[in-house]
């Protein structure tokens, strides 16, 4: 009895190393993975030529990889990788185009149950080579040399990246969202560095001028005259410049100036003139080029005085603010050409200075 529990623990023990034998085997063939016939192909197809696939039962294999080579460029979206529920009816696809003379692979994930490939030609005709594996566990990601050109073909998996930098105040490394201060956000632009490999230098308030410091200029879009910006209101536009780089501004409130104030505009000549009161239309000005500046006082008791820039004034065509009695009106416009004017009565005089260069 003692003999024939030894000779089974023996057998046990046997057992159990062929199992242990056959788990890397195992993993290998997972690696591996198996050769989905139904969707390999080597043929040579005519001009418009297609081929279908047949409905794959994947069952417990997550991804296919699918090695291609044709002679002939493929239809737009030639290549088409499609997963089914029932092995009838596909329900989501991934679509490529081939070049002709490429040679692609392709790692598919196994989003159904069912999986097929369907190809057709792009009119001219030619040969074939596919073979598609399928595998239990992913196999390791294929590379490409840091020289090749990648386009919108090829697979790509998608990752989430943060920004992040070192803190020169906290002496951390952070991500975006933790640079809320302006010293924390210098410190993270002072990563970024000019063609020629120099340091960009960022400055805050009250830093001190450095010599030779290098930075990044403000870029402003010239507009020599400006119109509407397309960006409704709210939204971020640039700043604008003229033809000579000067940025344009909008004042709206009244401007302080300190010191002295030269004016381009010099007046050498005065003339004082006056023009009777009439409800009917008179030059009071007529044009004059070298006009600067004009003050037209109504001197007057009850009538008011309505001006126009141009001939014929009247009760209902006129220019600015009529002048009531007592009042003046200032012409520092630029205006140099003839200006007449009206009483609503003819009671008083306009006493009238004017400017010239």
């Amino acid at each position: 009895m003692a003999r024939q529990g030894k000779d089974m623990n023996a057998d046990v023990i046997k057992l159990v190393r062929q199992m242990q034998a056959l788990i890397p085997l195992l993993a290998d063939l997972q690696q591996t993975g198996i050769i989905d016939g139904s969707n390999s192909t080597d043929e040579t197809l005519g001009a418009g030529g297609t081929f279908t696939g047949a409905w794959t039962l994947v069952g417990d294999r997550v991804q296919a990889a699918i090695s291609v080579t044709v002679t002939a460029a493929s239809a737009a979206d030639g290549l088409v990788f499609e997963h089914s529920a029932d092995g009838a009816t596909a329900i989501h696809s991934h679509s490529y185009a081939l070049g002709a003379g490429q040679s692609r692979h392709f790692d598919e994930p196994l989003l159904m149950d069912f999986f097929r490939i369907r190809y057709t030609d792009g009119g001219v005709g030619g040969d074939l080579v596919m073979q598609t594996k399928l595998y239990k566990t992913p196999p390791t990601s294929h590379a490409h040399a840091l020289s090749e050109s990648f386009n919108a073909e090829h697979g790509a998996n998608i990752v989430r990246s943060v920004l992040s930098g070192f803190d020169a105040v906290g002496g951390l490394s952070k991500n975006v969202s933790s640079y809320e201060t302006v010293a924390g956000i210098v410190a993270l632009l002072g990563l970024l560095v000019d063609p020629s490999g120099t340091a960009l230098r960022f400055y805050i308030e009250d830093d001190a001028k450095a010599g030779n410091a290098v930075g990044i200029a403000p870029m402003a879009v010239r507009q020599d005259t400006l119109v509407t910006l397309t960006p409704p209101d709210g939204d971020w536009s640039p700043w604008k410049v003229n033809d000579v780089g000067a940025l344009w501004v909008a004042v709206s409130d009244p401007v302080t100036v300190t010191g002295a104030v030269t004016s381009a505009n010099k007046s050498g000549t005065s003339a004082l003139t006056d023009v009777a009161a009439s409800a009917s239309s008179v030059t009071i000005l007529s044009a004059n080029a070298a006009r600067n500046y004009a003050m037209i006082h109504n001197d007057s008791v009850s009538a008011t005085l309505k001006l126009k820039y141009g001939a014929t004034a009247s009760a209902t065509s006129f220019t600015g603010q009529p002048i009531r009695p007592g009042q003046s009106a200032f012409i520092d416009d630029g205006y140099t050409g003839r200006i007449d004017g009206i009483w609503d009565a003819a009671v008083g005089t306009a006493r009238i200075t004017e400017l010239s260069a």
